[in-house]
């Protein structure tokens, strides 16, 4: 038997200890469930969600509201028709700018817009348009007013195509603290 001395025997190298399958499945639906709920969370705070659920849901689309153009609302305009323009963005957004002849009446959430509801209804019912101006043509808080309107049996009530993006280069009279 032979001794060395200064070195220790070599040992057998140590078997790495590899995952099992099991521990391979809980990580796989770790990531699946969380990447749903964060998914679902993007969903939630989006500006137009996926409805989920129902058509009709909270999350839903709404209908498209009738639509009106900027040159139709600037004929009405020149010819003096009785025209009503309600800014349905938040009051920030007005504040900076604006159509001049708009009145804010803020609409999101809708809850917010019910309480103004009151206070315009006999004014919407008064002109031949009510007109909404919500951010841009993909805007749904235009689109969800629209439909309350309507279910509120006020038929006259059109949508800005292109929302206030439309109104910037339009020629409109402008306000507010902004540029």
């Amino acid at each position: 038997m032979r001794i060395f001395i200064g070195q220790p025997a070599a040992q057998p190298p140590e078997e790495e200890e590899t995952p099992s399958w099991r521990q391979d499945s809980r990580r796989v639906c770790l990531i699946a469930c969380l990447s749903a709920v964060l998914a679902l969370a993007l969903n939630f705070f989006h500006v137009r969600p996926v409805p989920l659920l129902a058509s009709d849901g909270p999350g839903a689309w709404p209908e498209r509201g009738l639509r009106i153009t900027i040159a139709e609302v600037k004929k009405m305009a020149a010819e003096r028709q009785p025209l009503l323009m309600l800014d349905v963005r938040r009051m920030g957004a007005y504040r900076v700018r604006h159509v001049a002849a708009a009145l804010s009446v803020p609409a999101i959430p809708t809850e917010a817009f019910l309480k103004y509801y009151p206070t315009i209804a006999p004014f919407i019912s008064a002109v031949r348009t009510a007109v909404l101006i919500c951010e841009s043509d993909d805007c749904a808080t235009g689109d969800r007013i629209a439909q309350l309107l309507k279910e509120l049996k006020h038929d006259n009530v059109r949508v800005l195509a292109g929302g206030f993006d439309a109104c910037k280069d339009s020629g409109l009279e402008m306000a507010g603290e902004g540029p």
